[in-house]
């Protein structure tokens, strides 16, 4: 059984959903959450014009986020389908945008962000508008337009479709070779940039790392084993699809925070 929780801006306090029993089979409880159903693709993890990615991590995947969000599921090995952890935030809609709430979440196979049950949308518990940013380990973070989030309802973020699902800066999404789009890959150090210094990093990983398969940052292909072939994956996406989150507050490309 895995156990999941999220956390709240400190200025609002968390709720937690209790379900009523009740005798009366009559009586329908009231929803108490919005739902969100997500779609992304990870640049690393598409080969050609496959429409699934692949599930090479499984094996090394942690069973605790990587995130700090403070998610543990000791299954994420052996549930079907796992890509990898993935972070999705809430970001404020007004100005200033800010981060308000964080989950740490599964990505399938075939793109979608589901809860650590592996097969759950995510939830919520607080209505309103809000930017959905989604962030990983070794990729370039995205941010969506505007959504309004719902009491009972489902709200859909398909970031997999075109290239203006996501908002903000040069060309936030990468055009596949399977003809959808993903979430640039090679963004080691959250610098809001892919360059140089992140291919360099897997430069010096190699030697630190020893070719022992595992579960590294600097793994950039996600294949459980850093070599040459991760020190060239910065330089397969074009410079004009650098800094996609330009013009976000400082920090903001790290999913560490």
């Amino acid at each position: 059984m895995c156990y999941s929780f999220f956390f709240c801006n400190l200025l609002i306090s968390c709720t937690k959903n209790v379900k009523k029993e009740s005798t009366d089979e009559s009586i329908v409880e009231p929803p108490t959450h919005a739902f969100l159903d997500i779609n992304v693709y990870l640049q690393a993890a598409i080969s050609g014009t496959n429409t699934e990615m692949s599930t090479g991590l499984t094996g090394v995947i942690p069973t605790n986020d990587p995130y700090g969000v403070g998610v543990t599921c000791p299954d994420i090995n052996t549930i079907p389908d796992v890509v990898d952890w993935i972070k999705v935030e809430l970001w404020r809609a007004e100005i200033p945008k800010e981060k308000l709430y964080s989950f740490s979440a599964l990505l399938l196979k075939n793109g979608k962000i589901v809860d650590i049950d592996g097969k759950s949308f995510l939830k919520h518990a607080q209505e309103g508008n809000y930017h959905i940013v989604v962030k990983h380990r070794n990729h370039m973070a995205i941010m969506s337009a505007e959504v309004s989030l719902k009491i009972g309802s489902t709200t859909s973020v398909d970031f997999t479709q075109n290239a203006t699902a996501a908002i903000g800066g040069n060309s936030p999404l990468y055009h596949l070779t399977n003809g959808f789009y993903g979430m640039h890959y090679g963004e080691f150090n959250h610098d809001c940039d892919i360059s140089n210094t992140d291919g360099q990093e897997a430069w010096d990983a190699i030697t630190s790392h020893g070719f022992t398969p595992g579960y590294f940052n600097d793994d950039f292909n996600m294949d459980k084993v850093v070599n040459v072939n991760d020190t060239y994956v910065y330089s397969s996406n074009d410079p004009d699809y650098k800094a996609s989150l330009y013009g976000w507050p400082a920090g903001s490309c790290t999913p560490y925070k």
